[in-house]
């Protein structure tokens, strides 16, 4: 039997409350750092020989680090016009992922990845997601376009009739 668990506490540094959590008998061992909607995260996967770092952001926009930082030193602070428009900027659901393989360097990778919806009338895009591995790097993108679907691994986006590939690597 495997004992799990999680142990957490807070931490506060420079006027900033912080909570720091280790989570262990999983297959991964997770170390995490959270400060209000952005959180850290380290997790170790033994099996896979991976140390996967990331950030992700939940419920904040540009503004709202912004103010929080900035009220930390000077309480109170708050974004004045024309600044005040960096509130308008959500990151909620932005994450940054990168594995570090620690076996072969070149199988590392960095995912920046924005599940928001950003609807342009004639494309409404539900995920944005890009990734730099050993293949290169890649945009991918999930919603519709003119109401037609559109999804990273939609086969019929691979090749062009008669150019192959190459036309859109």
């Amino acid at each position: 039997t495997t004992t799990t668990g999680k142990i957490t506490g807070t931490t506060e540094l420079l006027g900033l409350t912080f909570e720091i959590g280790y989570q262990f008998g999983d297959e991964k061992t997770n170390i995490y750092l959270q400060w209000e909607g952005i959180k850290a995260t380290y997790a170790h996967d033994e099996q896979k020989k991976q140390d996967i770092f990331t950030v992700t952001f939940n419920k904040m926009s540009l503004g709202d680090i912004i103010t929080k930082f900035m009220d930390a030193i000077i309480p109170g602070f708050e974004l004045s016009a024309p600044w005040n428009l960096l509130n308008s900027i959500n990151l909620d659901s932005l994450s940054f992922t990168y594995t570090r393989n620690l076996n072969d360097s070149k199988k590392d990778s960095i995912v920046i990845s924005y599940d928001n919806a950003v609807n342009l009338g004639f494309l409404d895009i539900s995920k944005i997601k890009l990734t730099k591995d050993a293949d290169g790097v890649h945009l991918g993108f999930e919603g519709t376009f003119l109401g037609l679907a559109i999804t990273t691994e939609d086969e019929t986006t691979k090749a062009l009739a008669g150019k192959g590939s190459k036309v859109q690597d």
